[in-house]
């Protein structure tokens, strides 16, 4: 009986050379992919993504709003346009000071705006009053007198302590409308409804309604962009989702900070072209090395000997056999 042999076969040279052209080839087709990704990574855009999960990251545990509105909160057929009618007398600015409201703020004129509606005619007065102060005031001096750190859950659940108060947001910019308004003694034509989703919580929003805009900014929906903002805190107003109506917290503001984001470098047109080259050479070279090892390692059959087989020899033999089988 043989015994097992457990010792490992030399591997022949053919599955030697197949090995190494798939080898070859399959690194090949990885620095190809390599070089688009190096390319599309260069674009800004390319990144946002962990910029959005950068923002869901910070978002503490447990302080989750549910910002539905609900059944009775808001009479829809009540639901108004934000038209603003002039405003009641101002109280003295030393009076408002002293109350803990920036130098020109009514809050007198506060005791008839009502959370979770939308903007209608009790809210006229107050809300221009905000606005005329935002229009007459530095925005430096807004910046400094605004209170910093102020969260998504802070204004939403205590309306009635931040109502006319400066506050500070952040976040990302998603959308921007331009909206007329009537004429008025002020001299105001227009304002913006910006939708900022807040670094804190980055499903629900903030609504802006801002005098003006950064030089560049863009408008329009579907936006991503970074900036700040100082104003009046105002009301937590309504606005219409794809799931029916939703409270959000709303702010009067003069601008928007916004750093502008450098303009993308032209890529030269050539550049496409070059990448496809670069590609299609790694390939041909692939493929002359794949050549060149299956060449070097193919199995060959042995060599022929360079003299032919001396058969006189052999027929010289069988004669000598044959003599002494005669003996």
């Amino acid at each position: 009986m043989s015994a097992l042999d457990f010792r490992r076969k030399p591997e022949s040279s053919a599955n030697t050379a197949g090995r190494t052209r798939r080898w070859i080839i399959g690194l090949t087709l990885l620095l190809g992919v390599t070089v688009v990704i190096a390319d599309r990574a260069r674009e800004p855009g390319a990144w946002r993504w962990l910029d959005l999960l950068s923002d869901a990251a910070d978002e503490p545990p447990g302080v989750g709003v549910d910002n539905r509105l609900r059944p009775g909160e808001q009479d829809e057929d009540s639901l108004d346009r934000f038209i603003i009618k002039m405003p009641e007398a101002a109280e003295d600015p030393e009076v408002a000071q002293r109350r803990g409201y920036f130098p020109g703020v009514n809050s007198d004129l506060f005791h008839s705006v009502r959370d979770k509606t939308l903007f209608s005619s009790d809210d006229h007065a107050s809300s221009y009053n905000l606005l005329d102060v935002l229009n007459r005031t530095a925005e430096r001096q807004l910046r400094a007198a605004a209170a910093k750190d102020v969260t998504y859950a802070q204004l939403f659940r205590q309306p009635r302590y931040y109502r006319g108060r400066l506050v500070t947001v952040s976040g990302r910019v998603a959308g921007v409308r331009r909206m007329q308004l009537p004429s008025n003694q002020y001299g105001l034509t227009h304002y913006f409804e910006v939708v900022l989703y807040p670094n804190v919580r980055p499903l629900s929003p903030i609504l802006l309604y801002s005098l003006n805009l950064p030089e560049g900014f863009p408008t329009g929906e579907g936006l991503s962009e970074k900036a700040e903002a100082a104003g009046f805190f105002f009301k937590n107003g309504v606005y219409r989702s794809g799931d029916g109506f939703r409270i959000a917290p709303t702010v009067l503001t003069k601008t928007l900070r916004w750093e502008k984001p450098p303009p993308p470098a032209e890529k030269p047109a050539i550049e496409g072209r070059m990448i496809l080259l670069g590609i299609v050479i790694a390939a041909l070279l692939a493929m002359v090395t794949a050549w060149y090892v299956y060449r070097q390692t193919k199995p060959t059959a042995a060599p022929l000997p360079e003299q032919s087989p001396n058969f006189d020899m052999l027929k010289e033999m069988d004669l000598g056999n044959e003599t002494v089988e005669d003996r």
